[in-house]
C-alpha cells in the first residue's frame, strides 16, 4: 500500500484459494413446452459449468415425454428430438441430464399443454339419398364432446339430431340425408 510515499506492506497478507466451486446447472430450455401428440419436436437445453456430450440421456419427470438421442451438444447446450404421446399428463415436469457421473436437473423446465382437437374418424362415412335415422358415429382427438355438443354437415340436405351418446372423444347422432 502506498500513500504519500509511505509504503506499509504486510506478508501473507491475503490469500488466494482455488476457483469458486462451479455447481453444473439447466439455465434455459428451449421451447420450454410442447402440445400433446407433438413429435419430433426440437429442444435446446442450455446449461452453465456443465460438461453434456453426445451420450448424455435425458429424461423428463412425468409420463408421456420421450426423448431421443442428442443431435448435437456441446459441453454447456444439447439438443434432441422429443416426442410428447397423446395422453402425456398436462403442466410442468422437470427435466433431468444425465451425463457419465453428473446428473443437472431443473424442476418445472417443461409443460405439457393440451393437443389441437382434431375429428379423427366418421363411422358410417357415407350413406343413402332418403335415409332418416342413420347412426354416425364421430371419434375425436383432444376433443370435448358432450350431450349438448352441436355437429352440421357442409353439404346441403343432411339434417342432423341430437347425440344420442356422448363421452369425451365420441359423439354418436342420428343422421337424415333429404
Amino acid at each position: 500500500l502506498t500513500t504519500d510515499g509511505e509504503v506499509v506492506t504486510l506478508n501473507s497478507g491475503f490469500t488466494v484459494n482455488g476457483a469458486a466451486p462451479t455447481i453444473p446447472v439447466i439455465s434455459q430450455v428451449n421451447p420450454n413446452q410442447g402440445q400433446q401428440g407433438q413429435i419430433g419436436l426440437s429442444l435446446t437445453i442450455t446449461g452453465q459449468f456443465s460438461h453434456f456430450s453426445s451420450s448424455s440421456a435425458v429424461t423428463f419427470s412425468g409420463t408421456g415425454i420421450t426423448a431421443g438421442p442428442p443431435t448435437g451438444a456441446t459441453l454447456t447446450s444439447l439438443t434432441l428430438p422429443v416426442s410428447i404421446a397423446p395422453n402425456a399428463l398436462l403442466g410442468a415436469q422437470g427435466i433431468q441430464v444425465v451425463t457419465g457421473a453428473e446428473t443437472v436437473t431443473l424442476a418445472a423446465a417443461f409443460t405439457v399443454t393440451p393437443g389441437t382437437p382434431v375429428i379423427t374418424l366418421v363411422n358410417p362415412n357415407t350413406g343413402l339419398q332418403g335415409q332418416t335415422n342413420l347412426s354416425v358415429t364421430i371419434t375425436g382427438q383432444f376433443t370435448h364432446f358432450s350431450s349438448s355438443s352441436v355437429v352440421t354437415f357442409s353439404g346441403t340436405g343432411i339434417t342432423v339430431g341430437p347425440p344420442t351418446g356422448a363421452t369425451l372423444t365420441s359423439l354418436t347422432l342420428p343422421v337424415s340425408i333429404a
